[in-house]
């Protein structure tokens, strides 16, 4: 026996197409299923130039800038954060991440950190 999916994704032109007939909230009964809308459809273009606007691009802590894969077996594997660009962008202001002290990499692992996903910093007032 399978549970019923709590929220079902839609695509935008389904949401198009809903928003046509009537206003959708952000959750609304379509066919006795619970529809969320996707978040991206909530940022406005203001929103997006703010957060544009405050970003910086730094250093990639876990390839130390290179965009090799340290860990890699083949001096061609590229970097799972910076997709072999050698920086990143992150929003500011921004401090060292405690979980890894800055260094992407996960305690006595291959991984990287999950809480600032391998960049080496997190969002200031996020680690409290």
């Amino acid at each position: 026996m399978s549970k019923k999916p709590r929220w079902v994704t839609i695509t935008p032109k389904e949401i198009e197409e809903l928003e046509r007939k009537k206003s959708l909230r952000k959750k609304e009964k379509v066919n006795e299923r619970t529809v969320r809308r996707p978040r991206w459809t909530t940022i406005t273009p203001g929103e997006l130039k703010k957060i544009e606007k405050n970003m910086v691009e730094i250093k990639c802590v876990f390839c130390k800038g290179t965009g090799i894969d340290p860990f890699g077996l083949s001096k061609f594997s590229v970097c799972p954060i910076c997709q072999g660009k050698g920086i990143v962008n992150v929003i500011k202001p921004y401090e060292k991440c405690k979980a890894c002290d800055g260094s992407g990499i996960y305690i006595r692992s291959h991984l990287y950190c999950w809480p600032c996903r391998g960049k080496g910093v997190v969002p200031k007032g996020s680690q409290e």
